[in-house]
């Protein structure tokens, strides 16, 4: 998210006429001085608006405030969204401290004569509102969510080389990292299975329709965080020997099926799609039986609708290994543990 996003998200919350009201100072809210005049700026222009903000982290410092507000002003409850969203405004948007010059330990005063603390003394309990850097500059906040998305980052580091170090360990020499945004999703590929000139269509769980739309085939994909691309190339010195190319297809499904039933035992939502269709039954069960074995089924990737030489690129690997040999790709998709 932006600033630039929040800025219109809180904008969003009322009405042009109750800001116009607010502007007037005929809102139907009671609303502080100091917090009414920081949701006015936001009808200017803000500062750095496309600097990018951590979402999580503004869902997090909102909930705390919300809470410590219920606790210490729950006679005003209709006196906090406009307190959250003027917090959310200073924190996340201006980068100021929530508290007005002077008055480093004042939140917000709400009538007259009664006013919300933060009290020093609660700092290392759990309704300190400093505690969660509500109190904070935003160069502070991002200070300690910086240490989170590093320790992220690592995690998914290391997600990555471990999938990484499977596909090796299995004899996939080449592999490269994606997001599923990278991805492209062709009907003109989906219209090529239509055709049915590979004689597949139609008739197993791997290939088009059983695979879904193509539109339930990128929701699917975009249920992971991450897949990797790979491949390996097997010698067919004659480029139209049928029998060589199948073989090596064969073996190449039997590499996919070893890597995925270690990959799987690391990462179980794991989804593997492999180049061509599925030969393993004499007669596949589709469409009027579940497939006979799940486990051993790998949806073809051209049926996703991608264009495999374009993921190739994409991933950084080889499309062609030179004449003289057929090169196979699958891809995995996974969650970062």
């Amino acid at each position: 998210m932006t600033r630039e996003g929040l800025k219109a998200k809180i904008l969003a919350t009322y009405s042009d006429e109750e800001w116009e009201k607010l502007r007037c100072n005929e809102f139907p809210i009671p609303v502080s001085a100091f917090n009414r005049k920081t949701l006015l700026r936001l009808q200017e222009s803000i500062p750095e608006p496309d600097t990018e903000i951590p979402e999580d982290a503004v869902s997090e410092m909102s909930g705390r405030l919300k809470a410590y507000l219920a606790k210490y002003m729950p006679d005003h409850p209709d006196a906090h969204l406009p307190i959250v969203l003027s917090c959310m405004s200073l924190a996340f948007i201006f980068s100021e401290p929530l508290h007005a010059a002077g008055q480093t330990k004042w939140i917000v005063q709400f009538p007259e004569d009664k006013a919300v603390y933060y009290c020093p003394a609660r700092e290392e309990g759990a309704d300190s509102l400093c505690q969660y850097c509500v109190c904070r500059k935003m160069s502070e906040w991002k200070a300690l969510t910086a240490e989170k998305a590093a320790a992220a980052q690592r995690q998914a580091g290391l997600s990555s080389a471990r999938i990484r170090e499977l596909l090796l360990e299995n004899g996939f020499l080449e592999s490269g990292i994606l997001h599923p945004s990278d991805l492209v999703f062709y009907p003109e590929v989906r219209s090529l299975c239509k055709q049915n000139k590979c004689g597949r269509y139609q008739t197993t769980w791997a290939c088009p329709p059983a695979v879904g739309t193509l539109a339930e085939c990128r929701n699917q994909c975009m249920k992971y965080e991450e897949l990797q691309v790979f491949s390996k190339a097997f010698p067919v010195t004659d480029p139209f020997d049928f029998d060589a190319f199948q073989n090596a297809m064969h073996e190449f499904k039997g590499y996919v099926q070893r890597a995925a039933d270690q990959i799987r035992q690391e990462f179980p939502e794991a989804m593997i799609l492999s180049n061509e269709s599925c030969d393993r039954c004499k007669k596949c069960t589709w469409p009027d039986s579940p497939c006979r074995f799940p486990d051993q089924l790998f949806p073809s990737i051209e049926g996703y609708g991608f264009l495999v030489s374009e993921l190739a690129k994409k991933a950084g690997i080889r499309y062609l290994h030179g004449p003289g040999s057929v090169t196979f790709f699958g891809a995995v998709f996974y969650n970062r543990r």
